[in-house]
């Protein structure tokens, strides 16, 4: 699947009293740049138009870049605008949110692996590894997320976490020296942050942080919600607020802790889900492959390198190939290798154009396989329900040409649009129109143009769709043992 990138350049988090703002240089045509830069002004209504027409474009600009900043809301380039428009900040578009496809920019499975790699010239690694759990940890705890850390030479990094100046390793966005952008980074699923090293770093140090230090933690929490999919907000109050209040610090130089806000909890739930409650399920042990007969399946499937799977209860068994050697299935939980998914009841597959659906009852799921991470996952936008045209629950496919992908339960059957998730055809009767299937088989997956295979509880058939029967048989310990 082609992996779409947002670019983000991250916040700088300074607090506006702490710099000594010299506007002297400031002109309209610098303000008319900041609120095209992020947003606020449309280039074209910028450019064209009357002049008067070309002032009211920039007056509303500026008066929504003063409501988003609670600033007073005057529509004027007065001191206070000003000042703010000069203060370091976020390199993301405040207006508009970022969304996928009509979904929340978000990872596709629930574990990521992150990786420090650059080091910084202030924060020693053990330090930045440090704040960087511990920013991990803040989101964990609202999230069923779970973080793993991995070498920096790992194949296998979903967020990469560096440190460098001016023209470091971003072909798009450069750092500014200190003072002004304080990091960047990018929404899921490209995962790079990078922190600018010219700045003033302090971690866990509250005499730094009254000093004017930028504390690292805060500015982690915040790129790291980006990293995760969030946007900016508009209330002071949360992490993802475009401008950085200073963590508070106590007459014992101890930082006050940092605590999400409800926005910032809600909007990364949306993504995610809640936490998980308690430890995580014991799980009973995988079955050892012993050579015997396998217990009858829910559901089968071809995948596109030609490799079968087989489905029951909560457990699926994968063999490389249909020639393979029975006794060379191996098996495994199907929720940690189909992230997401509890059991599958059916599948519908033609891998010669890669349409790869798992069904959960009436959900279905549309998996991409992450050859780096050795496992499939989920596509954006699923799962999604069947829609109602389909009026029964899947219990298997079919196809009959390559293009022509068939769900049934028992006689019944509807020409499937896999893209629309509905039925292309009203409910037919599969005997009147494609002659008698295996009896009892519930069981199908894809074996190669015009055929299917059907298995019951003893036999797999070869269903041809052209001649209307079944070429050949086999006993399914032929196939597959367990």
């Amino acid at each position: 699947m082609v992996s779409i990138t947002f670019a983000l350049c991250l916040l700088a988090f300074v607090a506006l009293k702490a710099y000594a703002l010299d506007d002297r240089s400031f002109n309209q045509t610098d303000a008319d740049d900041y609120l095209e830069k992020y947003g606020y002004l449309n280039g074209l209504s910028r450019r064209s138009g009357l002049p008067h027409q070309r002032q009211l474009a920039r007056t509303r600009a500026i008066a929504t870049l003063q409501e988003f900043l609670h600033l007073p809301v005057t529509g004027q380039l007065d001191e206070t605008t000003r000042k703010a428009m000069l203060a370091p900040r976020c390199g993301m578009k405040d207006v508009g949110s970022i969304k996928r496809s009509g979904d929340l920019a978000k990872w596709d499975v629930l574990e990521l692996n992150w990786a420090f790699r650059n080091p910084s010239r202030q924060l020693n690694a053990a330090t930045v590894r440090t704040a960087i759990k511990q920013a991990l940890d803040i989101w964990s705890k609202v999230t069923p997320l779970r973080f793993n850390e991995v070498p920096p030479t790992s194949s296998t990094i979903d967020l990469r976490i560096d440190f460098g100046t001016s023209q470091h390793a971003d072909c798009v966005y450069n750092f500014d020296d200190k003072g002004g952008v304080l990091a960047h980074a990018q929404y899921p699923r490209d995962g790079s942050l990078h922190f600018d090293d010219a700045e003033q770093w302090a971690f866990n140090d509250g005499a730094k942080v009254r000093d004017g230090y930028t504390d690292f933690l805060w500015v982690a929490t915040h790129e790291l919600g980006h990293a995760l999919g969030l946007p900016h907000t508009d209330k002071p109050e949360d992490i993802m607020y475009p401008v950085y209040n200073a963590p508070k610090v106590d007459s014992n130089g101890r930082i006050q802790p940092l605590v999400l806000s409800q926005v910032d909890i809600q909007a990364m739930q949306r993504r995610y889900g809640p936490p998980s409650n308690g430890p995580p399920p014991v799980r009973p042990p995988l079955p050892r492959p012993t050579g015997a007969a396998c217990p009858r399946f829910d559901a089968a499937m071809t995948a596109k390198d030609g490799s079968l799977y087989f489905f029951t209860g909560n457990v699926g068994w994968k063999k490389a190939s249909l020639n393979a050697p029975a006794n060379s299935a191996t098996p495994f939980y199907i929720d940690q290798l189909f992230l997401g998914m509890k059991r599958v009841t059916a599948t519908a597959t033609t891998p010669h154009y890669g349409v790869f659906l798992l069904f959960e009852g009436r959900k279905v799921y549309s998996f991409d396989y992450n050859e780096k991470r050795g496992r499939f996952e989920v596509r954006y936008e699923y799962p999604k329900d069947l829609a109602s045209n389909i009026p029964f629950e899947p219990e298997g496919s079919f196809v009959t040409r390559v293009d022509m992908v068939y769900l049934y339960r028992g006689d019944q059957c509807v020409m499937f649009d896999y893209n629309g998730n509905s039925a292309r055809t009203g409910v037919q009767s599969i005997k009147q129109e494609f002659g008698t299937l295996p009896a009892n088989a519930k069981v199908s997956f894809y074996g190669e143009e015009y055929k299917t295979y059907f298995l019951d509880a003893n036999n797999a058939y070869l269903y041809d769709f052209q001649a209307k029967k079944v070429i050949s048989t086999k006993p399914i310990r032929d196939l597959i043992t367990c």
